[in-house]
């Protein structure tokens, strides 16, 4: 009586209602409605092939916008479990599914429910967003949580080096929890043994970070970037040695085992700051040995 009364004019849903139409259809028939036109499709499927359900952690879509995916990614990964366009597009709007979308090319079969699909749509749905929404998006998520740049040139830096390590906004709140990115707004705790590079040692460790003080502290503060910090630097680390001259401006960066590489990070801080991180590092080397 609601599908007559609300004009329904198509049923779709999942096989499991199969069983019921057959009644439904007769029920309709005999109190004179017309029939509208049913289908039915695969039931969402857990990784183990078996109905989706909540032993397998099956929860609301209100979660999924908790942890940070956006709508658009979810509803085109929702799209794609049981259908295709009959080509190798997988990324789609809201619009472009609503004009490929046809019944006739769901599959027969049910579909899986793929975190690793989604994270993926999801990213790639990030990278399409426009560069102002990103960045007010990370900066957001960067003051809910105290953490604070000098300078609004510092985020935009610093946008490109988030996005390549996300697949969804909750990625970058997870970062923070784990203090991933506290040495951009921090000088960075750790001990004098973190700088030297294998079988280097204290002493050159020192030396080698001296040399990249020098180097730096003749550049033009204005045209501080990646490439120029790396064109300054190369030649050294290549004589000397990549790793023994690298690995310790890399730790006196971030003071982590993993991080974007120096002349990133550098480009990110500037000059003042990395000249001032090179400092400390240099300043406990001496103070250690």
């Amino acid at each position: 009586v609601d599908d007559h009364e609300m004009e329904i004019t198509h049923v779709i849903r999942g096989q499991d209602h199969i069983s019921n139409t057959p009644r439904q259809i007769l029920i309709g028939e005999a109190i004179g409605f017309s029939r509208p036109e049913y289908a039915h499709i695969p039931l969402i499927l857990a990784f183990d092939k078996s109905k989706l359900s909540k032993r397998h952690g099956a929860i609301s879509v209100l979660e999924f916008r908790k942890w940070g995916y956006i709508p658009e990614a979810f509803v085109n990964f929702l799209a794609l479990i049981g259908w295709n366009p009959g080509d190798e597009r997988e990324i789609f709007s809201v619009a472009e599914l609503i004009k490929e979308f046809k019944l006739d090319k769901v599959q027969k079969s049910g579909g899986v429910f793929n975190t690793e699909k989604l994270d993926w749509i999801n990213r790639k749905h990030i990278k399409r967003l426009p560069r102002d929404v990103v960045s007010d998006t990370i900066l957001e998520l960067f003051e809910l949580h105290n953490l604070r740049f000098k300078d609004e040139e510092m985020v935009k830096k610093l946008i490109p080096i988030v996005l390549e390590r996300i697949s969804k906004w909750g990625d970058i709140e997870k970062m923070i929890e784990e203090e991933e990115l506290n040495y951009f707004f921090e000088q960075p705790e750790y001990d004098s043994e973190n700088l030297i590079w294998k079988k280097s040692n204290k002493k050159d460790a020192k030396k080698h970070l001296e040399k990249i003080q020098t180097l730096i502290n003749a550049m033009d503060g204005d045209k501080f970037t990646a490439d120029l910090v790396k064109e300054a630097v190369w030649d050294y680390a290549e004589q000397e040695g990549r790793g023994d001259v690298l690995w310790p401006m890399r730790f006196a960066l971030s003071g982590r085992d993993k991080s974007p590489d120096p002349f990133v990070l550098a480009e990110i801080l500037g000059k003042e700051e990395t000249l001032k991180r090179l400092k400390v590092a240099i300043d406990l080397l001496t103070e250690s040995y």
